[in-house]
């Protein structure tokens, strides 16, 4: 229906202990999710994918808890 939208995929997970295993891990759900998008007929192009692991600042010294997030944001962009 919308031939120039663009949609971005960014994804965070924290189910991992490691860092870095977060951070593999959120590339994958993102792009699992993209794959999805391509396989139901949009252009890969069109699909920005990102993993970001926790989504926790590791240089924050304010010494609040943060929840870490466990989720996927799409934004659709209109062009």
């Amino acid at each position: 229906k919308y031939p120039t939208a663009q949609i971005k995929l960014v994804a965070y997970a924290n189910d991992a202990k490691p860092p870095l295993t977060n951070k593999v891990l959120s590339v994958k759900r993102v792009y699992a999710l993209k794959d999805q998008f391509v396989k139901s007929g949009i252009s890969f192009v069109r699909v920005d994918a990102e993993g970001r692991g926790t989504g926790i600042n590791p240089k924050d010294t304010t010494g609040r808890k943060q929840i870490p997030m466990r989720e996927i944001w799409v934004k659709f962009v209109q062009k």
